[in-house]
């Protein structure tokens, strides 16, 4: 049988905070690719 480690919280936060970062930087990558293309939801010129 195979042990489980116990939980670190410091991991879990680091873990955490790795995975917003993955997710901004989706989010932020498809905000620009659209303002580039001039899709008109995300990009409102004057």
């Amino acid at each position: 049988m195979k042990k489980r480690k116990p939980r670190l919280p410091a991991i879990e936060y680091i873990r955490g905070i790795a995975m917003m970062g993955v997710i901004a930087i989706h989010v932020g990558s498809q905000y620009l690719m659209s303002a580039i293309h001039g899709h008109p939801a995300n990009f409102h010129a004057p």
